[in-house]
């Protein structure tokens, strides 16, 4: 439907409004006054100054709001990820916990996916990578005795 099937002259059809809209947005659809000028509709994108759509703006668009979706799920963890990188101590220890928390440690399953001949399981107990990192009974000693 054209929003010139939606005005009469001078006015807006309230009936076609009413039946065709939800009743929330005939008030913001009256609030604009209709154009007196006859004018032919066109599909204006309101991302471009002169409504033009452009590939490569719709691409950037895109990727920014893939770019803040991304940002506002770590955001709830964010007190914690600044308390790790203020602590004091080797860059080299957050930077291994952050890759923990990613699961971008260069661990056996990431050689395998790799298409590198290799077990993804723990070599001492046989089991995953969570396992070997946080759970396996000789990484829970030196877990014991870190400050961390």
């Amino acid at each position: 439907m054209k929003v010139s099937a939606l005005i009469t002259p001078a006015s807006w059809n309230r009936n076609l409004i009413c039946s065709a809209f939800w009743s929330v947005d005939w008030d913001v659809i009256w609030s604009f006054p209709p154009s007196v000028r006859r004018r032919e509709d066109k599909l204006v994108w309101h991302y471009h100054i002169r409504g033009y759509y452009l590939v490569k703006l719709g691409y950037h668009i895109k990727m920014d709001c893939r770019r803040e979706s991304e940002c506002s799920e770590r955001r709830p963890n964010s007190k914690w990820w600044n308390s790790l990188w203020n602590t004091w101590g080797p860059n080299k220890v957050k930077m291994h916990v952050w890759r923990a928390c990613h699961d971008a440690l260069p661990a056996r399953s990431h050689l395998e996916h790799r298409v590198i001949s290799i077990s993804p399981l723990c070599p001492r107990c046989g089991v995953d990578t969570t396992h070997a990192l946080w759970s396996c009974p000789g990484v829970q000693m030196v877990w014991e005795e870190s400050t961390l």
